[in-house]
């Protein structure tokens, strides 16, 4: 099977993405209160990474028990290290999202501007007697956009391929 290359523009949100990001990262991050690994905003499901915390995201969604919310990654670091069922925006500003090789299914909302990344180590699916869902391919149930190049590499490191 051929693959059309993937070009990084058909990910990236432009300008347009880029300032909402920044625009709505700086906003909410100035009104997050709280210590630990997140800050939440008052009155809303709006959690905030810094540059100096780090957290799996799933600690989250248990926290949040269906409901939805939001994490804004300003400058810190979300390790997805299970599969991500609940659905969530991710409004990333220069952070980064590592999802590690175990996460086989993301759900969410993940908008990413020009500084931020999102990534997880290559994985090739080289055995065609192994399914190829739980081998390699990540399954996002959402949106990815943004991130100068950062999801078309993501989309190389997890797309199963027979070599």
């Amino acid at each position: 099977m051929n693959y059309e290359p993937i070009d990084s523009s058909d990910y990236d949100g432009g300008e347009a993405v880029n300032n909402a990001v920044n625009a709505f990262a700086t906003k909410y991050s100035a009104l997050a209160v709280g210590n630990g690994e997140w800050k939440k905003v008052p009155g809303k499901n709006i959690f905030v990474v810094s540059t100096d915390h780090s957290f799996d995201a799933k600690a989250v969604a248990n926290t949040m028990r269906g409901k939805p919310f939001t994490v804004i990654v300003n400058g810190g670091t979300v390790n997805i290290t299970s599969n991500l069922l609940q659905h969530a925006m991710y409004v990333v500003k220069n952070g980064t999202i590592n999802i590690g090789t175990d996460v086989k299914t993301v759900s969410g909302i993940f908008v990413l501007n020009s500084g931020a990344k999102i990534y997880s180590k290559q994985i090739r699916n080289t055995n065609p007697s192994k399914p190829w869902n739980r081998y390699g391919q990540l399954v996002i149930n959402g949106v990815v956009v943004g991130g100068d190049d950062s999801v078309a590499n993501l989309m190389r490191a997890r797309r199963s391929v027979i070599e």
